[in-house]
């Protein structure tokens, strides 16, 4: 039966599932992406599943007010997932990884909490080598959002976590606007005057780096400006001498997912996120 361990030291996780994670860096992107930022003592809860012979096998941590993440596991390795974290009485509001290990944690979380679970939705995990020029480029040009442009960019954080159901933000819109803008790799698709899309980088992995908040208004949207600034994003990051660029999709979005299709983004796995809700909670809301 695997086994869990739980650090408290984030240098030591990064250290023990690094090398299991670069197995499958796309599929990984998110924890990749997330190690250089751990700091002593981690916020998040670290966890690592050892194999019967003590090899790392797979990891799962969960950021405070956000759910659970778990990489690919087998049904043993679920299974001790499940019974360390609630022999733990971890407060656990939702769990999101590939479409059957979620899937599974659920089913067993609910057997052995009685906790009610929705799933909540889709999401597909792309990876890219190689760009696939847009035939025809949105008219205007892509540039590096500034300061001058946080009040904008943070109404459309705002606007994208709404769209999307971000409901576990633990910082306001205005201070991701801030952040990713200070930190580059925020684009702007400028047209006609007007801008019109954005599209940021974050979360670098050894080899590559994940594209997030990609946002066109309702009134602009149809038109190009998402493929263009993605693509122009995307090109960019290559030419830093990235070898992959990832991104997640909303797989109930066919038309942002065909955009990525058509840049050359392929398809790597299909996640799931479940949320939780306990018996008591649902029945005060007429669940």
């Amino acid at each position: 039966m695997p086994s869990l361990e739980r650090f408290t030291d984030s240098a030591a996780f990064a250290a023990a599932a690094t090398p299991m994670l670069l197995r499958r860096e796309a599929e990984n992107c998110f924890f990749l992406g997330l190690l250089p930022g751990l700091t002593n003592p981690p916020k998040p809860l670290l966890l690592l599943v050892r194999e019967d012979a003590g090899g790392p096998l797979a990891v799962a941590t969960m950021t405070p007010a956000r759910h659970m993440m778990m990489s690919a596991m087998p049904p043993a390795a679920v299974e001790a997932l499940v019974d360390h974290v609630a022999d733990q009485q971890v407060p656990l509001p939702g769990i999101q990884g590939g479409a059957g290990d979620a899937s599974r944690f659920a089913e067993l979380w609910s057997r052995r909490t009685g906790a009610i679970a929705t799933p909540r939705m889709g999401l597909g995990i792309f990876q890219l080598t190689r760009l696939i020029p847009p035939p025809a480029l949105a008219p205007g040009t892509a540039r590096d959002a500034t300061m001058d442009d946080v009040d904008l960019v943070a109404q459309w954080v705002d606007a994208f976590r709404a769209e999307v159901g971000d409901t576990f933000a633990v910082i306001t819109s205005r201070e991701v606007a801030e952040q990713r803008i200070a930190a580059g790799h925020l684009l702007l698709w400028e047209g006609a005057g007007q801008r019109r899309a954005m599209a940021a980088a974050v979360a670098p992995t050894p080899n590559g780096m994940r594209i997030g908040l990609v946002y066109t208004p309702r009134e602009f949207r149809g038109r190009g400006y998402a493929s263009a600034v993605v693509a122009a994003l995307t090109k960019r990051l290559l030419d830093e001498g990235r070898r992959f660029c990832f991104l997640y999709t909303d797989l109930a979005n066919p038309t942002s997912n065909r955009i990525y299709r058509r840049l050359g983004y392929e398809h790597v796995r299909d996640d799931r996120q479940i949320l939780f809700e306990t018996a008591s909670a649902a029945a005060r809301e007429g669940r």
